[in-house]
């Protein structure tokens, strides 16, 4: 599995970079993905943080302030379906990205009602990463709540 494109290889537009340094929460249990989209996201400036997995993704969410979570959607264990979900109950407004290899239809009956807020598919093009970044603090959602 592939990202395509190389991070240097696309302008970043100072509308993508991040004023103050936004924190994502990249999960995925594909160690490559992970750290591939950790040094795409950190050279535009966002900070990073990593989860292998749903739960160990949910454990640093319910730890930390996130403007932004991208998971992948086929996970041992807690799935990106169920992440969202458990994520989107805690923070109604934290906007998710998820990321999926399955067919367009499974996803689509998935997607109808779901917490998730923009799906790309993989292989994962970075110019659709950053599109979907953008879209997501374009549409000005309120930035993830945090109740004590």
């Amino acid at each position: 599995m592939t990202i395509a494109g190389d991070a240097e290889d696309i302008k970043l537009s100072t509308t993508l970079r991040a004023e103050s340094k936004m924190k994502i929460l990249v999960v995925d249990d594909d160690a490559m993905i992970r750290n591939l989209l950790h040094a795409a996201l950190s050279k535009m400036d966002y900070e990073v943080t990593t989860a292998s997995g749903g739960a160990e993704g949910f454990e640093q969410f319910s730890q930390d302030s996130f403007d932004l979570v991208i998971t992948d959607c086929k996970m041992p264990g807690t799935d990106g379906w169920q992440l969202a979900a458990l994520i989107k109950k805690a923070s109604a407004h934290a906007p998710i990205i998820m990321i999926t290899g399955q067919g367009k239809d499974e996803v689509m009956d998935n997607m109808q009602g779901s917490d998730v807020d923009f799906l790309i598919y993989k292989p994962i093009k970075l110019d659709s990463l950053y599109e979907a970044i953008r879209a997501t603090f374009e549409n000005n959602l309120p930035p993830a709540d945090r109740g004590a």
